[in-house]
C-alpha cells in the first residue's frame, strides 16, 4: 500500500500466489487482487490493510474442477457492490458478490479473457478476449452477453471514458488501439500506437488517453478531442 499524499510505502500485504489484477471499491474502502496461481481473489480491507477474505474463482460455466481457470483481470462496480473476475484458460467471467464475497455465477465470455472493466452509469460489463480478437459485452442487470465486437489482434487491456461513453482496448498484436462506442457496441476508429501495446487509461478531465506500449519502452497519448496521437 503506497500513501497517495507523500508517495511513501505504508504496507505490504501477504495475498495468494503470483497476484496480477487488482481493483478498488471507494465505496466499501475494500481492495480486490486476482492471484493466478492460486486461483483466488484476496479481499483486503482498506483500513486495516489486512486480508478479511479469500474467494476461490476458476471454473466455467460447465467444470467440476474449482482450480482450472487462471484469474487476471479484476473490476468493481460500486453501485451495486458485485466483483467481476477473468478466468484465463476457462473463457468465462466470475461474479462475485462484495457483500458475502462468493461466487453467484461464471458467465462464458470469448477465449482467453484478461481484463474486465465496469460502466457504472450503464450497468455494462465490458471483457477483452486475447485469442478471439473480441470484446464481450455484458448486461449486468441479467449476467447475460449481449454483444460481441470484433476489435484487433490480442486485446489486453480496456479502460472507459463514462462521460463520452467511449471503450479503449489495447491490440497487443496489432499496435493499435480500438476505440469502441459504448451505444451502439461498433469500433468507431482503430488509433495506431507504439510496439506491443498493453496498459491503458483515461483521463477523463484531461481529454487524454495514455497507452504503455511494452516493446518500444514508451507511453502513447491519445487526445479524447481531436483525432491525435503522440508518443513520448
Amino acid at each position: 500500500m503506497i500513501d497517495g499524499s507523500t508517495n511513501t510505502l505504508v504496507a505490504n500485504v501477504t495475498v495468494g500466489s503470483n497476484p496480477y489484477g487488482i481493483a478498488v471499491n471507494p465505496s466499501t474502502d475494500l481492495v480486490y487482487v486476482a492471484n493466478e496461481l492460486s486461483h483466488t481473489v484476496s479481499v483486503i480491507d482498506g483500513h486495516t490493510n489486512a486480508v478479511m477474505a479469500t474467494v476461490t474463482v476458476g471454473c466455467n460455466p460447465t467444470c467440476t474442477n474449482t482450480t482450472t481457470g487462471i484469474p487476471v483481470g479484476v473490476a468493481v462496480d460500486p453501485s451495486t457492490n458485485m466483483v467481476y473476475v477473468t478466468e484465463f484458460g476457462t473463457n468465462s467471467l466470475a461474479i462475485i458478490d462484495g457483500s458475502t464475497n462468493t461466487v453467484l455465477t461464471n458467465l462464458r465470455v470469448g477465449s482467453y479473457p484478461y481484463d474486465v472493466a465496469v460502466n457504472p452509469a450503464t450497468n455494462m460489463v465490458y471483457v477483452t478476449n486475447q485469442n478471439s480478437n473480441s470484446l464481450s459485452v455484458i448486461d449486468a442487470s441479467i449476467n447475460k452477453v449481449v454483444a460481441n465486437v470484433t476489435v484487433g489482434i490480442q486485446p489486453i487491456d480496456l479502460s472507459i471514458n463514462p462521460s463520452l461513453g467511449i471503450i479503449y482496448v489495447t491490440n497487443w498484436g496489432s499496435n493499435s488501439v480500438s476505440v469502441v462506442d459504448c451505444a451502439t457496441n461498433v469500433v468507431i476508429s482503430n488509433v495506431t500506437v507504439g510496439d506491443s501495446p498493453m496498459g491503458i487509461a483515461v483521463n477523463p478531465d484531461g481529454g487524454a488517453v495514455y497507452v504503455a506500449n511494452t516493446r518500444s519502452g514508451s507511453v502513447s497519448v491519445i487526445s479524447t478531442r481531436p483525432a491525435t496521437t503522440s508518443t513520448t
